[in-house]
């Protein structure tokens, strides 16, 4: 074991992390800065890696880091998964894209798999990725009822589109790239002020009348929120009675990820649309959907809806290989069972502790929400123990606008990984705190 590098100690040490503490930690020596080429939103120092397998980043060094992000829910099969890479080079091979007004039998195969998954009439309309997938459903409602007005919930993101980003319910990102119109509006998270389930109706039920409603079966970028029942059902209720379609982001939460095949299958309600992304591809190639009533599918037809990159046969392929792999494996009960097993541990182990406000969980999209006295402290402290995870070799996140940590490993993880990304969380977060508290 070594001392970190000078330009690496001070990464971390702005971060509030002591010196003292690294000295007996390998250093971070894949932590990289981005150069003078790229334009990099994020202003941090970025893990450089080389490949990825399993539930593993491997870094430029060699160093094996277990990914407790899964590319922000890509890799819900794992990384490289042999299953998913065989048939995309195969398709590669033969026709890896196709122009936009071309049939291609994975496209027709994929489509018949996603609309025929649940009880009831679906079409599938084909995207490049999650975000223009948002970006669709939005149009198809908009069309479907001749109404312009979107719901969405406080603080959920949606996508990086300005449509996406207007429809969303993040103000600073509205002020910033999107001003909110009168036609889009919000509805609170649960536990925050005014998010009595009458007041939610109200909202939904004002002028302009909705043409959908926009939200999470659970919601992943506040922390791996779950709203609870009677909140969904008051939401349905709502959209049902004024004529609004609901459209269900299942982009982080889909296919595992929250302990069955599609979050919103937690609440025993259907939505009108509902959109996939991320890891429907697997990680083996970029591919999104939206799943449609077949009643509003006359929605779809004219201009605007064409993409060039917008199901193409690898992707498509690479998708039918992870319906595959949740379908046919216990890929998902095992996952809801890691979920369960982490969710029961971090909450023995820190719902106590005095740095942390709430552990919650679903499946294993699992949060640690920090307690602090602003939001920049919190901020502070997540990023804090992010850094001290490295040093330990795990790889994690928070979320983007709320700076919960977020644990969201492969479905793949096996116990012995899982019961190691345990004990460095419980270390880091103790690491933390025990160091800024000596620094104050």
């Amino acid at each position: 074991m070594c001392r970190l590098q000078e330009a690496e100690w001070h990464t971390v040490r702005k971060r509030g992390v002591s010196r003292e503490r690294m000295d007996g930690a390998a250093p971070v020596t894949d932590l990289c800065d981005v150069g003078e080429h790229l334009a990099e939103p994020h202003g941090r120092q970025l893990l450089k890696i080389v490949a990825a397998e399993g539930c593993e980043l491997i870094g430029a060094s060699g160093r094996r880091y277990l990914d407790l992000t899964s590319g922000w829910n890509v890799a819900n099969v794992g990384w490289s998964n042999p299953v998913v890479l065989d048939r995309v080079i195969r398709q590669m091979k033969s026709l890896a894209l196709a122009p936009a007004w071309c049939l291609h039998d994975p496209g027709v195969r994929l489509a018949e798999a996603l609309a025929t998954r649940l009880a009831g009439e679906f079409a599938v309309l084909r995207a490049p990725t999650g975000t223009q997938a948002i970006e669709f459903a939005l149009r198809v409602a908009r069309r479907a009822t001749g109404r312009y007005a979107i719901v969405s919930v406080a603080e959920c993101y949606h996508g990086s589109t300005l449509g996406s980003l207007a429809a969303s319910g993040i103000p600073y990102l509205q002020n910033e790239d999107a001003p909110l119109a009168s036609w889009h509006r919000s509805i609170p998270l649960p536990g925050a002020p005014g998010a009595a389930l009458e007041a939610i109706r109200r909202t939904i039920l004002s002028e302009p009348a909705p043409a959908a409603v926009l939200l999470e079966p659970i919601l992943t970028n506040v922390g791996a929120l779950d709203c609870g029942r009677e909140y969904y059902d008051a939401v349905f209720s709502a959209a049902r009675a004024c004529g609004a379609l609901v459209i269900m982001d299942e982009v982080g939460t889909g296919l595992g990820r929250v302990g069955r095949m599609f979050g919103f299958e937690h609440w025993g309600h259907t939505p009108d649309l509902f959109v996939l992304g991320k890891s429907l591809g697997g990680g083996g190639a970029p591919v999104a959907a939206v799943v449609i009533a077949r009643r509003l599918v006359e929605a779809v037809r004219g201009l605007a809806f064409d993409s060039t990159f917008a199901g193409t046969p690898a992707g498509c392929e690479a998708a039918l290989a992870t319906l595959s792999l949740l379908t046919d494996t216990d890929l998902i009960a095992r996952g809801a069972e890691h979920g369960d097993t982490a969710l029961r541990a971090l909450r023995t182990a820190l719902q106590s502790h005095p740095a942390v406000k709430q552990v919650r969980g679903t499946g294993l999209l699992l949060g640690i929400e920090f307690e602090a006295r602003s939001r920049a402290a919190q901020a502070h402290f997540a990023n804090a123990v992010v850094t001290e995870l490295l040093t330990h070799d795990v790889f994690a996140a928070t979320s983007r606008y709320t700076h919960t940590l977020l644990a969201m490993p492969p479905l793949t993880i096996t116990a012995r990984e899982l019961s190691r990304a345990l004990d460095a969380l419980i270390l880091s977060v103790t690491n933390v705190q025990r160091e800024l508290s000596q620094q104050e």
